[in-house]
């Protein structure tokens, strides 16, 4: 491998270092080792790239199959700075052997203090060597992709009934004619499913008792009568494409509808799911049957029907306003019933945070409507900044804190006011309607 550089021992050169490829990797190989010095020389002066990569390949292997590190000892920086350029050029295998070597060279401390030392020399810059080797540290991977099972999937639970209309629905059903407002009902409280099933005398009963009392036949004027049975049962199947009537046999005959269940929680009419009222007392093991468009009307249901706190409409939109002038009085055993899993008041914590006031629950009840609330009514609630405004009476001086009405998504999650309700400066009660001057 000494031999002087001449055409005619160029392929004898090339099985040597072959050979030294196929050796160094049982041979520990200190910086005096002659074949050692002969492969960095090889390395420094060789312009043949099939000897350069074999010589690169064979100083990489040094005792790969020996406990002993191969520690790279006494590489010259001519040849660091060599093979930094050669990680340029667009020669994959060159790029690749060019790699290793300098990884495992910069993975001995030795020589990366050596190239430290040297940073500033023109014989090899540090820089550049650094960002190509930080650029190249994922050059060539194999990206493997392993999936893995977490968990088995839990399936949902169907409903099992048929979920109750919500009363903005019904009206805006009650408007349209047959076969339009059957199909429309059918989209908003059921949903395709493969594998469940239906009767259709299940099916047609519950069309029935949704709509008789709203029919000419349920003795309203003018209304529109229900559809046939047939008729009724052949829009199913063109609703819901793959939904199909079906015979059971067996002892007695089932007629069925295959492909669709009951939804859990019906959808409007632009299939927007309703947010169901989750207050479930102790005594009742089911939740309130009761659903809303949004947060604002199931907020003024929750105030009304639950906490009794008295609820009115705005005449312009009607939208739900509520006043808590007499909503800041102790009630005993109230509590949060919210899902049945909330200990915040009196009845179930051994530590109230609060007081169980009306008012207190409601502001509390802003934390569970906090994921139902769309993303435009957050961003206009957190466009809400409280105010200072002070006014003097003769009798007691006002400043104004939280509203004397206000809608329910003025009360947000964690207890922000809208600065529009009056307060007691001293007590911070608020005051009762008859202190309140009208706007």
């Amino acid at each position: 491998m000494s031999l002087p550089h001449d055409h005619r021992l160029v392929e004898l050169k090339h099985y040597m270092l072959d050979i030294a490829e196929m050796l160094t990797r049982y041979w520990v190989m200190p910086e005096s080792d002659p074949l050692y010095r002969i492969l960095l020389q090889e390395l420094k002066t060789s312009t043949d790239r099939g000897a350069i990569l074999t010589s690169l390949r064979a100083l990489c292997r040094i005792s790969m199959n020996l406990p002993d590190n191969n520690d790279l000892e006494g590489v010259p920086l001519a040849i660091i700075n060599k093979l930094s350029n050669y990680l340029l050029l667009e020669d994959e295998e060159l790029v690749s052997a060019s790699l290793d070597f300098l990884y495992q060279y910069t993975a001995v401390p030795k020589n990366v203090a050596i190239l430290l030392a040297n940073a500033e020399s023109v014989e090899c810059p540090i820089a550049p060597l650094v960002k190509d080797l930080s650029r190249l540290l994922r050059h060539g991977e194999n990206e493997i992709q392993i999936k893995s099972l977490l968990q088995q999937a839990i399936a949902e639970v169907p409903a099992e009934t048929i979920p109750s209309v919500p009363a903005d629905l019904m009206r805006q059903l009650l408007q349209k004619d047959e076969p339009e407002r059957s199909n429309l009902w059918l989209k908003c409280v059921f949903e395709e499913h493969k594998d469940s099933e239906i009767t259709q005398i299940a099916l047609w009963q519950a069309y029935q008792s949704r709509f008789t009392p709203y029919s000419h036949g349920g003795g309203v004027p003018n209304a529109p009568g229900l559809l046939p049975a047939a008729e009724f049962i052949k829009n199913v199947s063109i609703i819901f494409e793959n939904a199909t009537a079906q015979v059971v046999n067996g002892p007695s005959s089932k007629f069925i509808i295959k492909g669709i269940r009951p939804r859990r929680i019906p959808v409007d009419l632009r299939q927007h799911v309703y947010i169901q009222c989750l207050w479930r007392p102790p005594s009742d093991p089911k939740p309130c049957n009761e659903y809303f468009p949004d947060v604002r009307f199931l907020r003024a249901h929750i105030n009304a029907t639950h906490l009794n706190i008295p609820v009115g409409y705005t005449k312009e939109d009607g939208y739900p306003i509520f006043d808590i002038s007499a909503a800041d009085q102790v009630v005993q055993n109230l509590d949060c019933h919210w899902n049945g899993t909330c200990h915040r008041f009196t009845t179930r914590n051994k530590h109230p945070v609060k007081e169980a006031t009306q008012l207190n629950l409601a502001l509390h009840m802003g934390i569970h409507m906090e994921p139902y609330e769309p993303k435009y009514l957050k961003a206009q609630r957190l466009k809400r900044s409280p105010t200072a405004t002070t006014s003097t009476t003769s009798e007691q001086q006002q400043h104004i804190v939280p509203p004397k009405s206000f809608h329910p998504n003025t009360l947000g999650p964690r207890g922000m006011h809208d600065p529009r309700i009056l307060a007691d400066s001293e007590t911070g009660k608020p005051l009762p309607r008859s202190a309140i001057p009208e706007e």
